[in-house]
């Protein structure tokens, strides 16, 4: 799921929650698209999930 501005840019996003290891996790982008974090305060260390 994408959260978009008014300008049409997107500021969030949210994978299925098969691709985050069952986690409701949203990834949060600020105006010029730079990855800011997550709601949820969540870090990349956080996430268990498999490599590819």
């Amino acid at each position: 799921m994408e959260t978009v501005d008014h300008s049409g840019r997107v500021r969030q996003v949210r994978p299925q929650e098969s691709i985050t290891n069952g986690q409701k996790i949203h990834y949060i982008f600020d105006e010029n698209g730079k990855y800011i974090g997550t709601k949820e305060g969540i870090t990349s260390k956080d996430l268990k999930l498999p490599c590819k």
